[in-house]
């Protein structure tokens, strides 16, 4: 088999990461070392919302493909399909879905849509009927755009009587959009 160029990207991380980002750093030595000792040339790209220097570094490397394990950039979920976008503008094959998909999927609300528009059954989001939101005794207060389990603890299930300030205090403190269903 013949040995490739291949970049091994992840979101840059910093001088205390948290244990997702440990997470992430474990997986990028573990994928380095095995394709390293396939005999592939491997060249780490640790993503920041700077894309001109990864336009440099893909121009300069240009590699046969990218491992993409990127999950977050700046601590944001909602730029992965960007980093995916600039893979596929470079026509770089890599181990992850289109991007127009990553866009589909990565925004809860949007996937919630594109179901109800193919007959899957949702649970309803808070607010939006409100016979429902009185009735129903319990939500979960969860990110639009990052992933399933971003903010997600204990206290993020909630009565009906308390999810518009769980979702004002979420938002503050971690930012981004919030929503319950």
């Amino acid at each position: 088999m013949k040995a490739l160029r291949i970049v091994l990207a992840y979101g840059e991380v910093g001088l205390n990461p948290s244990p997702d980002q440990q997470d992430t750093l474990n997986q990028v030595d573990s994928i380095q070392s095995v394709l390293r000792s396939s005999g592939h040339e491997v060249h780490l790209l640790a993503l920041t919302l700077n894309l001109g220097l990864v336009d440099s570094f893909l121009r300069r490397i240009n590699p046969d493909l990218v491992f993409n394990l990127v999950e977050s950039i700046n601590g944001l979920a909602t730029f992965v399909p960007t980093v995916t976008a600039f893979f596929e503008d470079f026509g770089l094959p890599h181990n992850c879905c289109s991007s127009s998909a990553l866009r589909l999927s990565s925004n809860k609300l949007t996937s919630r849509k594109v179901l109800q528009n193919a007959c899957v059954p949702q649970a309803p989001i808070f607010g939006e009927t409100p016979l429902l939101t009185k009735s129903t005794p319990l939500w979960i207060v969860k990110s639009v755009d990052e992933h399933a389990s971003f903010g997600i603890d204990q206290t993020s299930v909630v009565d009906s009587s308390k999810v518009a300030q769980k979702i004002s205090s979420i938002s503050a403190s971690l930012g981004g959009n919030w929503f319950a269903e």
